[in-house]
């Protein structure tokens, strides 16, 4: 015996089937135990839905979840946190490569131990160098 599919029993409550299909599928309902279980089960669950009283939202309702689900904007305390953090690496990798350039490539220094005196051995002679255009005056006023 062919039992009748679930879907065509939704249809079937639904009123979504033809004549023809409609008629069918009562008569089969008729004689099948199997199958009139199963009607009665959906049908059953159907009845409850169809008693559950409609919820009606009220006019805002949507402008309310449309607002929740929007990202918020950062709270101020975050974004000046964040700027001085990167205000502060970028001052002391200014500084470390200043320093760096001044130490390391610029001047070679040496203590001269006779005279207790710091003697500057070469400069560059490149503009951007001021610091040590006036480290160089100091050194030719000290002597």
């Amino acid at each position: 015996m062919n039992h009748i599919k679930k879907i065509d029993i939704y249809r079937y409550l639904d009123k979504e089937c033809s004549d023809s299909e409609q008629y069918r599928i009562s008569e089969h309902l008729k004689s099948c135990s199997e199958c009139n279980a199963l009607y009665s089960d959906i049908s059953s669950i159907y009845s409850r839905l169809n008693s559950i009283e409609d919820i009606h939202a009220d006019d805002l309702f949507t402008e309310r979840i449309v607002a929740s689900t929007q990202p918020k904007p950062a709270p101020l305390k975050h974004f000046a946190f964040g700027f001085a953090v990167t205000i502060a690496v970028i001052i002391s990798v200014s500084a470390g490569v200043f320093i760096t350039d001044l130490l390391g490539t610029s001047a070679d220094y040496y203590a001269d131990n006779s005279e207790n005196t710091l003697t500057i051995s070469s400069l560059s002679d490149t503009p951007e160098n001021t610091l040590i255009d006036a480290l160089r005056e100091l050194s030719e006023d000290t002597r």
